[in-house]
């Protein structure tokens, strides 16, 4: 008797279930292989993907420390613009 996987709609072998999951990532990991995700935005891009004024706020707020790598421009790590914007914030 094989394992099953039950989903609320749907009840399939785990093997299916498996190979389903291995069809739909493999060409994400592929895809990220081939273009690794960034380590850092410019000041532009972190305005433009996370919004001008919650750039400002966390830098004013001191919850977002620029990096720079070349002189005269500033750079955020992707991973704390990430965090930042997965956080609940409290404007009031």
């Amino acid at each position: 008797m094989s394992e099953r996987v039950i989903f609320e709609n749907k009840n399939v072998s785990y093997e299916t279930f498996l190979d389903d999951l291995a069809s739909f990532l493999a060409p994400k990991i592929a895809l990220m292989i081939k273009n690794p995700p960034k380590e850092f935005y410019s000041q532009r891009e972190s305005m433009k993907v996370f919004g001008v004024g919650n750039v400002r706020r966390w830098v004013k707020e001191g919850k977002l420390k620029p990096f720079s790598k070349r002189k005269g421009k500033i750079e955020y790590k992707v991973s704390d613009l990430q965090e930042l914007h997965r956080r609940e914030q409290d404007y009031f």
